[in-house]
């Protein structure tokens, strides 16, 4: 399995040549969440940095059909952009957890873009990523087949906190994945 430097280096070169999305396909919620990590963890690097590299990094989400090393296994697919600024801001967000319906969060999701332009998807540990990326990716389906993106994809900005319970005598740690959903227009 790639370490999260591994995963960063691809990223980095993405922020420093943004004309063309770095694409990859992931396996499993173990590499989803340390590819999310990286490509989390190098935007939040180089944007706390002064340099000429463009500072968002964004994931566009589609679900892969199965590969020849996959097995029957369905995995994921990202195209990550490098873009400049900010999405719009969230009215409210949508928690996750491991035992959520991803075709009901999708729907969600969908919703919350056709009414507000932007969904904040938030949940703890790898398999709620799992389910968040799904999601995104089912949603965007959803808008396509109504012709509701006109011109634009559906993107997530991924962004993570890692937490330490703070009544605990063991300090149980978990990772909390903040997903910012929303248009981006296709160059």
């Amino acid at each position: 399995m790639a370490s999260l430097l591994e995963c960063c280096r691809p990223a980095r070169r993405q922020l420093q040549d943004p004309t063309r999305p770095l694409e990859m396909e992931v396996f499993g919620t173990n590499a989803t969440k340390i590819v999310i990590r990286s490509i989390a963890a190098q935007a939040a690097l180089v944007s706390d940095q002064s340099t000429r590299l463009a500072g968002r990094l964004v994931l566009a989400v589609r679900r892969s059909n199965c590969s020849e090393d996959a097995g029957d296994r369905r995995g994921l697919e990202f195209r990550v952009h490098a873009v400049q600024g900010l999405p719009p801001a969230c009215k409210s967000e949508i928690r996750v957890a491991r035992e959520t319906n991803v075709g009901k969060l999708a729907g969600a999701i969908a919703q919350r873009i056709r009414e507000d332009g932007v969904a904040l998807v938030r949940g703890a540990g790898a398999v709620a990523l799992k389910h968040q990326l799904s999601a995104v990716a089912i949603a965007s389906g959803y808008l396509e087949e109504r012709d509701e993106l006109g011109g634009y994809e559906l993107v997530a900005l991924p962004r993570y906190e890692d937490l330490v319970d703070p009544s605990g005598g063991r300090g149980q740690m978990w990772t909390e994945f903040a997903l910012t959903v929303y248009r981006l227009p296709v160059s």
